[in-house]
């Protein structure tokens, strides 16, 4: 399997890079790059949850920075449980096809309570 990293740096376009941002310029230039179309609703926890699972919000139940619960009638947000992301995360499915299979998830939204 080949070696692949992502960089989700929120608001961070490719005519961004350059100058400023010369470590990722290089690292862009020796490598290829793709780009992920934004999400609808475009807040963190929605776009989170589709990056790590390739699915739409209506497959992984993420669709909004807050949620409602009801048996204590509040609106919480930001909550950050892996276990409020409803659809199989991508490195679970790379697992299935191989085995020896690893990942690094450093700083996602969504890695509290998260094992890989």
């Amino acid at each position: 399997m080949q070696k692949t990293i992502v960089l989700d740096v929120v608001g961070l376009a490719p005519h961004l890079i350059g100058e400023h941002t010369p470590k990722i310029k290089a690292f862009m230039d020796r490598n290829k790059m793709a780009t992920i179309e934004p999400e609808i609703p475009a807040v963190t926890t929605t776009a989170q949850a589709t990056y790590i699972t390739g699915k739409r919000p209506n497959a992984h139940g993420v669709v909004g920075n807050g949620w409602y619960f009801h048996d204590m009638a509040e609106i919480k947000f930001w909550r950050q449980s892996n276990a409020l992301v409803e659809a199989r995360k991508i490195w679970e499915h790379a697992r299935e096809y191989d085995p020896d299979f690893t990942v690094s998830k450093m700083f996602w939204w969504y890695n509290n309570v998260s094992f890989v």
